[in-house]
């Protein structure tokens, strides 16, 4: 049976190559000669850097800006009508200048389950493809004292929190002239760069060059351009929402130039400018794939553009705070559920049912009621516990302010170092050098938080322990302190956070231990018992108990340090505050929270103790 939307794309096509030149959906244009807008061009073509990836289908940028002929004449590409039906195969350019407005190329893979699919075929690394940036000279009808030199970026594939085949971004350069002859006889006056559906402008004086030539930073994943190498904040649909990573360590790739010209002809390897239909996959939502760049407002109306919808600055994330690592995990770990959701609805939603379901069962199946303070040696569920250790904490919040007030000051202190460690000019330049984070910042803030944060956490934590089995000879927080030291809780206390963390090697082998051993401090605490009695203590009161001891740790742990920055989070998206208060407002509630994690910790083990003692006491079956 004859294609016949294959025919029709086919005799459309003939008509356009016979036809006129076209001109691509823009603003009209003083003609400029080409080679002056090449001379132009390569003088002031960006310097583009791309965070390093080792290995294909490792960590880092798979894609570099691309030729469109690598996805043109190719036998796994193909061009679809709105209905999904292959129009035509290996379309060339002539085929997407005369393809419908609904069409849509379909790279090989599935955009919605890339895999590795993509890099293998297009990858940086993987293969040897041209690096290219597409150039125009393009006027504003509404602003015709100035032109802007555009860069114009193909990137083949998207994958940040939305993910799609087909990604343009750009960068350019403004000139207070009117032609590319002009242009040459003076400086630039500014800049601007694209971030999703917003820009970034700059005066050129500020803008890091290498000669005439900008150095720009594409984000991992997302492309999004920017100045320097940070970590960036989004939470608008011009932002982006979630964090754009520009750290290093990174590649400086350096594209040739090509010119794009004003009046498309047929067969002059441009028809793909005419292209009106998408350049990817179509899927559902945000991660539908983009039309070409003339349908664009930065094409239309490129001063407009950048003066009506640019920010001055992007806001940068700071490498140290509770908030900050939490808000970029959870947008990215977030958005690849809706984009399973999107892709998999039955199946991903099926899941979530049943995961919330799950959660609602826990919450109804345990009793919440009497609270019971003391003794803390008695039987309660898993709800008394958690509710009885909030009351004792809140009845005895003054004697806990001390632990509270360990805890910010080793916050606040860690914070103090890296910025001062950060302002000495050796480590300034070594960051600057190998990428923020590669190595640079984010390393410095790890380091610190390890020599300060964790271990006056664990110090805490047993302070806390001491307090609570004390509260009856009426010890102060500062007593409790002091007298942790010789407690015999602090050893226990670093198995559970060496094991906690191994949980990011092997997540089976450390649930199992804090199972086992998640009421060693306590034990070790009230039978004044070594490290490895402790340990066997604790193995032998969870023996029955492991799944109900590893769903209060688990919970305990969660509340006492993702409520803070979870709720900075929140104020972050609803206010314009800046990192620096809601990461004050994080390390408050987590000062609060910790002391809480050890109240559940030792009141948990006065439950088991007194179960086994209930046990003991029970007559023997005849």
């Amino acid at each position: 049976m004859f294609d016949l939307a294959a025919v029709a794309v086919a005799l459309l096509s003939t008509v356009v190559a016979s036809a006129s030149p076209v001109t691509p959906a823009t603003a009209p244009l003083s003609r400029n000669d080409d080679s002056v807008v090449m001379e132009l061009a390569e003088r002031y073509a960006p310097h583009v850097v791309l965070q390093r990836q080792p290995v294909p289908c490792g960590d880092g940028e798979p894609f570099a800006p691309s030729d469109v002929g690598a996805i043109l004449g190719q036998a796994d590409v193909v061009l679809r009508s709105s209905t999904g039906e292959v129009l035509i195969t290996a379309p060339t350019d002539r085929d997407l200048a005369a393809a419908p407005a609904d069409s849509n190329i379909d790279l090989p893979g599935d955009a919605g389950r890339p895999g590795c699919d993509f890099e293998k075929r297009f990858g940086r690394v993987a293969n040897s493809l041209p690096t290219t940036m597409y150039v125009r000279l393009a006027a504003d009808p509404d602003r015709p004292d100035r032109i802007a030199l555009q860069y114009w970026l193909y990137f083949i594939y998207n994958d940040w929190n939305n993910i799609h085949e087909g990604d343009w971004e750009m960068a350019q350069i403004v000139f207070d002239a009117s032609t590319a002859e002009q242009a040459l006889q003076t400086e630039p006056i500014g800049m601007a760069v694209s971030q999703h559906y917003g820009n970034e402008r700059s005066p050129w004086a500020d803008v890091t060059r290498l000669g005439d030539r900008p150095v720009i930073f594409a984000a991992v994943g997302s492309h999004a351009i920017y100045y320097s190498p940070h970590r960036w904040f989004g939470k608008s649909g011009d932002t982006g929402f979630g964090c754009d990573d520009t750290r290093g360590p990174s590649d400086q790739v350096d594209s040739r130039i090509v010119v794009m010209p004003d009046v498309v002809t047929p067969g002059d390897g441009f028809g793909w400018l005419t292209f009106s239909g998408r350049w990817g996959q179509r899927q559902a939502s945000i991660n539908d794939s983009e039309t070409g760049p003339p349908s664009t407002e930065q094409w239309q109306h490129p001063i407009t553009w950048m003066e009506s919808t640019g920010r001055d600055a992007a806001v940068t994330v700071p490498e140290l705070g509770g908030v900050t690592g939490f808000f970029c995990a959870a947008s990215a770990a977030g958005s690849k559920v809706l984009n399973r959701l999107l892709d998999r609805p039955v199946v991903t939603g099926s899941i979530l049912v049943a995961l919330m379901l799950g959660v609602v069962l826990l919450l109804r199946r345990t009793r919440w009621s009497p609270v019971i303070m003391q003794p803390i040696a008695t039987r309660r569920s898993v709800g008394q516990t958690v509710r009885s250790s909030w009351r004792l904490l809140m009845v005895n919040k003054h004697s806990f302010v001390p632990i509270s007030v360990l805890l910010l000051a080793a916050g606040g202190i860690a914070t103090l170092l890296q910025i001062l460690v950060a302002r000495v000019s050796a480590v300034r330049t070594f960051t600057d050098v190998v990428g923020r984070g590669g190595g640079g910042d984010a390393v410095l803030g790890f380091l610190i938080g390890t020599v300060i944060t964790v271990p006056v956490t664990v110090v805490a934590l047993g302070s806390a322990m001491v307090l609570t089995n004390n509260l009856e000879t009426h010890d102060s927080g500062w007593s409790a302190i002091g007298k942790v030291w010789r407690s015999g809780v602090l050893l226990p206390l670093v198995v559970l956070t060496v094991t906690i963390f191994l949980g990011w090697i092997v997540l089976p082998l450390a649930l199992f231990l804090v199972a086992c051993w998640a009421v060693a401090p306590s034990a070790a605490l009230v039978d004044g018992s070594p490290l490895g009695r402790s340990l066997n203590t604790s193995t032998g009161l969870t023996h029955g108990h492991r799944l109900r001891t590893l769903t209060t740790a688990v919970a305990a742990i969660t509340i006492a340090f993702f409520t803070g920055p979870f709720l900075g989070t929140i104020v972050l998206l609803i206010t314009n505050v800046s990192f620096s208060f809601v990461n004050i407002i994080a390390g408050i509630v987590s000062a609060i929270l910790t002391p809480y994690l050890a109240v559940i910790i030792a009141l948990y083990h006065g439950d088991l103790v007194a179960r086994q003692g209930d046990a003991i006491k029970e007559p023997p079956l005849a």
